[in-house]
């Protein structure tokens, strides 16, 4: 799933077809295209294996932690994604929702259905400081997202964000990679990718 798809690749597929020369160069830039891609897959690919590692904090308070399924029983301030910023007062995303597990949601960039949103709920699990949201992001190149908050005064503050292609079913899996050292596929995006 780590792929990315590159469309080029089918219509070089079909190039006997194409015999004027205005395809021929459309055809020769399709294949430049199609190379860039492969190139590119092969540079990003999917992160390697390697354990999970939260900071101490969400590591000292996965015992407390309760599991959370549904949107609806998220705190406000991560259902309506206010937790960007330094103060954690800014929306992370002009378009961020949820949608609950097995929901439907836009899973890819092909739009069907407007009102759906790009983000779906795998789980989410929240004590009095600190919670863990995961969920997965569609569009163009769809993948898992975790993050770790921790509830501040005024807001909850992002502390730690990983992207992967592999989900985690639950809190108990999630729980159990980290205590085993258990590789996965998610790389950490602190400082670098920043989209919600």
């Amino acid at each position: 799933m780590g792929e990315t798809v590159c469309l080029a690749s089918t219509y070089i597929r079909d190039a006997e077809r194409w015999t004027s020369p205005g395809h021929r160069l459309a055809m020769f830039f399709l294949a430049a295209f199609a190379l860039g891609c492969a190139s590119y897959n092969d540079k990003l690919g999917e992160p390697p294996a390697s354990p999970l590692r939260p900071p101490p904090i969400v590591e000292t308070h996965l015992a407390t932690l309760q599991e959370i399924k549904r949107v609806g029983a998220l705190p406000q301030a991560l259902r309506d994604g206010y937790f960007g910023g330094a103060g954690g007062d800014k929306k992370v995303a002009a378009d961020w929702a949820l949608a609950n597990p097995g929901a439907a949601w836009r899973s890819t960039d092909i739009v069907t259905n407007p009102k759906l949103p790009y983000r779906r709920l795998v789980f989410a699990a929240c004590d009095s400081t600190v919670c863990l949201l995961h969920y997965q992001l569609g569009g163009y190149a769809s993948s898992e997202r975790i993050i770790a908050l921790v509830r501040t005064a005024k807001a909850y503050r992002v502390v730690w964000r990983v992207v992967g292609f592999q989900a985690i079913g639950s809190l108990r899996v999630f729980e159990s990679r980290v205590r085993q050292k258990t590789p996965v596929r998610f790389t950490s995006t602190q400082g670098g990718y920043r989209s919600y």
